[in-house]
């Protein structure tokens, strides 16, 4: 394996200090996870629990989780996969477990699942600022500001979930998605 040189590791890590700075996050590198929780969940068939599930799913999906099975899903082990799990206590069963991988092959293998998830996430994203870039272009304000705020939602829980998994080819992806969303604003 080649030796990066310091040159092309600062290089690397240029979109993750930016993103750093945005969501004031200490900077965190690492090859792999090696924290994980499982979380499975029971909620009643009500209101209230359809609610919470949908909202549990949407957040969960922008924190990078692995769907493994129905109701069960696997999250690198942080603060806001913590709290995500918290409010879903709120209105059912919920067990939690947590690991720590001690086989780093398989620590990768699972960092290699969070990862494709974000970037699929990052995809997404991508998709949706293009169409702001295209209502900006045709002037349509009110459309540019609805649809940017709330893809600045989006990209604030992801963007969290990168800083804490310390991916820089992400972190960089995103920080240029970020640009480009700021560039449609400035048009309208």
């Amino acid at each position: 394996m080649a030796t990066m040189t310091i040159e092309a590791q600062e290089e690397k890590l240029v979109g993750l200090k930016a993103l750093s700075e945005i969501f004031e996050i200490p900077l965190k590198v690492k090859s792999f996870q090696n924290d994980w929780i499982l979380i499975t969940y029971d909620l009643p068939n009500t209101k209230e629990g359809v609610k919470t599930r949908y909202e549990f799913l949407n957040k969960a999906k922008w924190l990078g989780a692995a769907q493994h099975t129905e109701s069960v899903y696997l999250l690198p082990w942080t603060d806001r996969a913590s709290m995500v799990a918290l409010e879903l206590a709120k209105s059912g069963k919920v067990y939690l477990w947590y690991t720590k991988v001690g086989d780093e092959q398989q620590a990768i293998s699972l960092t290699e699942t969070l990862d494709a998830s974000l970037e699929n996430r990052i995809i997404d994203l991508e998709k949706r600022v293009e169409k702001v870039l295209f209502h900006a272009k045709k002037d349509h304000v009110k459309q540019v500001r609805r649809m940017a705020e709330s893809t600045w939602e989006k990209i604030n829980g992801i963007g969290k979930a990168i800083m804490e998994t310390g991916n820089e080819t992400l972190a960089s992806k995103l920080y240029q998605l970020i640009g480009s969303l700021k560039y449609a604003e400035s048009l309208v």
